[in-house]
């Protein structure tokens, strides 16, 4: 009879460690996930720098320190047609935008470090060029769905946001 007892004890107890260490490895793969997701955005936004001769190339088209307004279509096409690399540029520059809101929009990358590195740059790229995306969205309105979602997102957001906790401290 004592042998049971101590048993169920030892195997109760042995429960009781278990789901403590389950709950524990739980929260530390939620971290864990949550850090790769921050680093992950962290090096798309690295990445940007990649597109510098294409920030170049469309400020030789467009003039954008010259002012903020945004670009007329026929401005746009004009440019394009004189120099069919500025388009190519353009493209890769909102492609890339695309991706990165793409994988804020799948919880790949950090909506929050996202938000910190592009805001600015997303917009303006939005703003400037909006002519030229709306037209390339009548031909295939499924262009640049993802960017201009999480610019919408981004913008119904700034009545409620706050700012989260840091990563690593105490």
């Amino acid at each position: 009879m004592l042998l049971q007892c101590v048993t169920t004890v030892a195997v109760v107890v042995g429960l009781i460690l278990t789901l403590r260490q389950i709950r524990l490895l739980r929260i530390s793969y939620r971290d864990l996930h949550d850090w790769n997701r921050r680093k992950a955005a962290h090096d798309a936004a690295s990445a940007w720098a990649q597109f510098a001769e294409d920030t170049a190339k469309l400020e030789s088209c467009f003039h954008f320190s010259d002012g903020i307004d945004a670009v007329s279509l026929e401005d746009t096409k004009t440019a394009f047609a004189r120099d069919p690399l500025a388009q190519a540029s353009l493209h890769r520059k909102l492609n890339y935008l695309e991706s990165v809101a793409s994988g804020v929009n799948h919880r790949v990358l950090d909506d929050d470090v996202i938000r910190s590195a592009f805001f600015t740059v997303l917009r303006k790229n939005l703003h400037r060029f909006a002519s030229y995306i709306a037209d390339r969205r009548e031909k295939s309105p499924e262009l640049w769905v993802d960017v201009r979602d999480l610019a919408a997102k981004w913008d119904a957001d700034d009545q409620h946001r706050r700012e989260r906790d840091r990563t690593g401290t105490s």
